[in-house]
């Protein structure tokens, strides 16, 4: 559940209110504000990750934000554990993924690096019927007809600073979200849209989007109902040190 915080002078304390559910983060945002003798900067929500680190039974926490502020935070798995077991993960149980879970992954993907201004967008899908009807266009969608979740991985390249990066911007950001769905104990899928023509139509037309939006990708989501062990793609051929 994210918390709103809003920046004060350098030399204020930080400021912190819960908002209970989503549908109130605007009130919530205004409210984080409200009475305090600081000038308000800006309103942002505050994520924290539910995870475990790789010692059994173990926790791992990160105690400070940005701005040198104790922030707890618990994470589901060592980080270097949940990038070498992550796998594509298509098959899925009929169990709900909460609207709160999928908002913190997306604050995953928004930590991602940016060279083009933050040219992304995010489409959260739950209609099966939307879900059902992207297989009509995509030979590989199948997935999602399983899936509590989808999100579609937008980018917008009017937005950028630098032209033809909104690709690599948006690509990391869907690398965060397969990353955080795993830490989380979740399955996930890469469904590539970008760059085929009829697909990136085909889901235009299916979700309203604007012309000058491109759909990258959607992330199929949801509670594993397959296992797949680690896969060892470490190639030391690879792997040029100095000069090719």
């Amino acid at each position: 559940m994210p918390e709103f915080r809003h920046r004060r002078r350098p030399e204020s304390r930080l400021c912190l209110q819960l908002a209970p559910a989503p549908s109130t983060w605007p009130t919530a945002a205004k409210q984080a504000g409200r009475g305090c003798p600081c000038k308000l900067v800006s309103v942002e929500p505050v994520f924290s990750f539910r995870f475990r680190n790789g010692q059994a039974g173990g926790t791992g926490t990160a105690t400070s934000d940005s701005d040198g502020n104790r922030v707890e935070r618990t994470f589901a798995m060592d980080a270097l554990e949940a990038i070498l077991t992550r796998r594509s993960i298509r098959r899925y149980t009929s169990d709900h993924v909460s609207d709160e879970t999928v908002l913190e992954i997306l604050g995953a993907a928004m930590a991602a690096p940016t060279g083009a201004n933050e040219p992304w967008d995010f489409v959260v899908v739950r209609d099966r019927t939307v879900l059902q009807a992207v297989s009509g266009f995509h030979p590989h969608a199948e997935m999602l007809k399983q899936a509590a979740v989808a999100v579609v991985v937008c980018g917008d390249p009017t937005r950028g600073r630098l032209e033809g990066r909104w690709p690599l911007d948006c690509a990391a950001c869907t690398q965060n979200i397969l990353i955080a769905a795993n830490a989380m104990g979740l399955g996930a899928c890469w469904v590539g849209i970008y760059p085929v023509e009829e697909r990136i139509q085909g889901l235009r037309r299916l979700l309203g989007m604007p012309d000058r939006v491109v759909p990258l990708c959607m992330v199929s989501l949801g509670l594993p109902a397959e296992k797949k062990g680690p896969s060892n793609r470490f190639k030391p051929e690879r792997v040029h040190n100095e000069r090719w």
